[in-house]
């Protein structure tokens, strides 16, 4: 999609945002598995493999946020996340025209590759991001694809035959939802899909384009016809609204914006077990893509509130050796939120 590098900055912007929130691992493959006899296609491709995350200044193959390491940092992207992602999603126009984004990711998580190991935590949920302007060529055998007798040496014939090999063609990722639900468990994944819509033109033999300004995206109609809804969303890749597919991400678990550590000093009541502080918090919220920040104060939580709030997590924790830690809870979404944590210390 390299015809779309603002819409990548956007969303590797918003995808930030969402990771931060979260304890995450986040990474990148290509769809090229290669493809036997396809011009242009050379073994396996890049076999799943994490793509460019140590030239993008991170500290190992994939970004890993909020795990704090040894020299303090919340994430190993040398604190800035947004331009890390960024960077590893300027991928370069792979020259193997059959794309298996759904097989690809797959691979990663099978523990085939050594360098992929450490990404899949198990019972951690996991969220499949797709962005492609083609259609998914792993549910379909490369065999079918052969058996169309149509030519296979571009982008284009490949699309073509691959649309056509899979009009009812047995063979190839057969039920890539159940596979899925099968490596990562049945209720901890969310796959969100940027691509063509359902429906395909052929156009003087060739796929025409899915958008109005015609731009080099085709219609989708395997990615359309996966099955479980409930643990799907998709975006048109025609459009401006890539980000809006996070909200798939955020909305499934809530997470904590932030975590700050308090000087003893601040315990009101050094004798009673705990920490007894006395704070006040504020959270200003930063849309994504669009609008003027929001400022609301953030209530402790058992407040009698469901939503966001802060409390203490703990004393001398992993996080705030010797201090007293507070984070805040139940942070829903794909904005940015900064808090403002106010806390008296007692009076001698």
């Amino acid at each position: 999609m390299s015809d779309d590098q603002e819409q990548l900055a956007r969303f590797a912007g918003a995808l930030a945002s969402v990771a931060t929130i979260y304890d995450a691992h986040v990474a990148v493959v290509t769809s090229d598995l290669g493809g036997d006899g396809v011009t242009g296609c050379a073994g396996d491709g890049d076999a799943a493999r994490f793509q460019r995350a140590t030239m993008c200044g991170v500290d190992g193959a994939f970004v890993r946020t909020n795990a704090r390491a040894d020299d303090g940092m919340l994430d190993n992207a040398g604190g800035d996340v947004r331009a890390a992602l960024a960077c590893m999603l300027e991928l370069p126009t792979s020259s193997c025209p059959v794309s298996q984004p759904l097989a690809a990711a797959l691979r990663a998580l099978d523990g085939s590759q050594p360098a992929d190991a450490g990404f899949h935590r198990p019972g951690v949920p996991l969220a499949l991001m797709i962005l492609t302007d083609s259609d998914d060529c792993s549910m379909v055998a490369l065999g079918a694809l052969r058996a169309t007798g149509l030519p296979l040496g571009d982008e284009a014939e490949v699309d073509l035959a691959c649309f056509t090999a899979g009009q009812g063609a047995d063979g190839g990722l057969a039920d890539p939802i159940a596979t899925f639900a099968e490596v990562v468990g049945a209720d901890r994944f969310w796959i969100g899909i940027v691509s063509g819509g359902p429906d395909v033109r052929v156009v003087d033999g060739a796929l025409a384009s899915a958008c109005a300004d015609g731009r080099s995206v085709v219609g989708a109609p395997r990615l359309a016809q996966l099955s479980a809804p409930e643990r799907l969303a998709r975006v048109d890749a025609c459009g401006d609204g890539w980000s809006d597919l996070l909200s798939l991400v955020a909305w499934a678990e809530p997470g904590w914006a932030f975590a700050a550590c308090l000087d003893p000093a601040a315990d009101q009541a050094p004798t009673v077990p705990g920490a007894q502080v006395v704070c006040t918090a504020e959270q200003r919220i930063t849309p994504v893509d669009r609008g003027d920040d929001v400022v609301a104060p953030l209530p402790p939580c058992g407040a009698g509130d469901d939503g966001p709030c802060w409390r203490i997590a703990g004393i001398d924790t992993a996080t705030c050796p010797g201090g007293i830690e507070v984070r805040s809870e139940g942070v829903r979404g794909i904005d940015r939120v900064d808090v403002t944590l106010r806390c008296e210390l007692p009076c001698d």
